[in-house]
């Protein structure tokens, strides 16, 4: 719905009646006598509050709007309170507007090189080739900009055949 349209809300009402058959000169009438009624504007009650104060909350009907989001968990935070994307609704979003915190890029990336080394370390140890200077200096290349599986690979297989060349010798 556009908010600049108007909406016209118009009052219902219900009623409950109680059918009664009256019998009057031998003839069968019905008779609704009315027992109780209410007229109301159909509205259902609804809370808005920023993403700061939504923390911590769990919300089964969410409607987000990212208009003017300037801090870069408010994003995360407004749409990890929604209890199921079929409660969430989403305006005014704009992926440009996504801005990653610097700090999480670069403990991701961190991240990333630690489990590229502890997978080396762990192959390495399998093979019994884990303790030369070839693999500490394995150990503190940053492979994390090519693919981390061929590198194991790759490092593996040079040092697999270091290792036996220095066997044969």
């Amino acid at each position: 719905m556009n908010r600049e349209e108007p909406v016209l809300i118009t009052r219902s009402s219900w009623t409950i009646s109680e059918r009664k058959k009256i019998i009057e000169n031998g003839k069968v009438r019905l008779l609704f006598e009315e027992l109780a009624s209410i007229k109301q504007l159909p509205l259902t009650l609804a809370w808005a509050l920023s993403i700061h104060r939504s923390q911590s909350l769990s919300i089964d009907k969410l409607a987000v709007d990212f208009q003017g989001v300037f801090e870069s968990s408010q994003v995360y935070v407004a749409l990890s309170r929604a209890r199921t994307l079929q409660g969430l609704q989403v305006s005014n979003f704009r992926a440009r507007d996504l801005k990653p915190n610097a700090v999480c890029i670069e403990f991701n990336q961190q991240l990333t090189q630690l489990q590229s080394r502890v997978r080396l370390n762990a192959v390495f140890q399998m093979e019994g080739i884990w303790n030369t200077p070839e693999v500490l200096q394995h150990l503190t290349y940053d492979n994390s900009e090519s693919g981390e599986d061929s590198d194991v690979e790759e490092v593996t297989s040079s040092l697999k055949r270091k290792r036996d060349e220095d066997i044969v010798e």
